[in-house]
């Protein structure tokens, strides 16, 4: 959970959400959760905003300048799924190819990209409507049941009856949001966990591979070089 003095919000893993804050943020996680997650949170000040957008942002309506300004509503948008071109851009700021003066430079490059994405973004934001903000609750809450079942079979009537959807609207739903799919979904994050328990719990290879839902020790493999780009052996 992310919150500040006056906003609350909840975040699963692959989600995102923005706020307008005169204090920093806290994470916390829920006392339910078995696991914590790393977050990463991009601060930007108004008068940065101003200057390097100033014609962009007379060219918005009235209402969503002034959000972008900081003179708007005071709230947080809802948490939605990161696209493609938001994933790239958080695995990009963590591990930055350049060095010295240059990262710099670098960084305020890969903000202005960031920033460009949101704030000139069709007219669902800043402030999403009604059927967006439930079709990305949807999508949320089914990654996050899955990220809680990692050792469980893909179920794909039971995610879309906790969904209240039926089944191929919540994979076209899943699919349109995420640019993934629900199977490439619990792939990636049951190879996530399974490098965790490698690495960080002392796992060897076949448990891991159980502990995540892997019967057959050649699938997992196969799955866990096309995630990572290694073999698990190389990975050890």
């Amino acid at each position: 959970m992310i919150f500040s003095s006056n906003n609350r919000q909840h975040l699963v893993a692959g989600t995102m959400g923005m706020f307008q804050v005169e204090a920093g943020l806290k994470a916390t996680t829920m006392l339910t959760s078995e696991r914590a997650f790393n977050f990463l949170v991009v601060e930007i000040s108004y008068e940065w905003i101003g200057t390097h957008f100033a014609v962009g942002l007379d060219s918005l309506s009235v209402e969503k300048a002034a959000v972008w300004k900081g003179k708007g509503q005071q709230r947080p948008l809802s948490a939605r799924i990161l696209s493609t071109k938001e994933r790239s851009f958080c695995a990009e700021i963590v591990s930055p190819p350049v060095d010295g003066v240059a990262r710099e430079y670098w960084y305020a490059a890969k903000v202005l990209e960031f920033l460009s994405l949101q704030i000139f973004r069709e007219n669902t934001l800043p402030f999403c409507t009604s059927q967006k903000t439930a079709t990305r609750d949807r999508v949320a809450k089914t990654l996050s049941q899955l990220h809680d079942h990692l050792d469980e079979p893909l179920d794909l009537h039971a995610l879309a009856e906790l969904a209240n959807v039926s089944p191929a609207t919540l994979s076209r739903l899943v699919s349109l949001e995420t640019g993934m799919t629900l199977s490439r979904h619990l792939r990636a994050m049951r190879i996530a966990r399974a490098t965790e328990l490698i690495r960080d719990d002392g796992y060897n290879v076949t448990s891991a591979a159980v502990e995540v839902g892997y019967s057959s020790l050649s699938h997992f493999t196969k799955a866990f070089f096309e995630e990572t780009g290694q073999k698990p052996s190389e990975f050890l």
